[in-house]
């Protein structure tokens, strides 16, 4: 949001817009993230068909008037499409980072 209404200058419609792709992105990864599990399980396929399904409807709905309207959001610009990709990127490279750390899979697991 920050970052969109800040160096971008967009209006609070667009940092609001960009901070649900955001969000929902890295809930979306979170997801398949906890599926895998310390362990690194195979994610099965019906979570990644739901998980791509979910951010596909999320684009539609920016993508449709109407929804747009109901949702109150606004279809974003080029920058703050690249702005919610890099913030996912580092997000998503934060998160498999950390559940890869020893110590806190050994929490996670219950060992400690």
């Amino acid at each position: 949001y920050l970052l969109v209404r800040g160096p971008l200058d967009a209006g609070i419609a667009e940092g609001r817009t960009a901070a649900v792709l955001a969000t929902t992105g890295m809930g979306l990864a979170i997801v398949l993230e906890v599926v895998r599990g310390p362990e690194g399980r195979r994610v099965r396929r019906w979570v990644k068909v739901m998980c791509a399904s979910f951010g596909a409807v999320l684009v539609l709905g920016i993508q449709v008037p109407w929804l747009r309207g109901y949702f109150a959001a606004v279809q974003p610009a080029p920058e703050t499409w690249a702005v919610v990709a890099a913030c996912l990127a580092a997000g998503i490279a934060a998160l498999t980072a950390v559940r890869r750390v020893p110590w806190l899979a050994r929490i996670e697991s219950g060992e400690a």
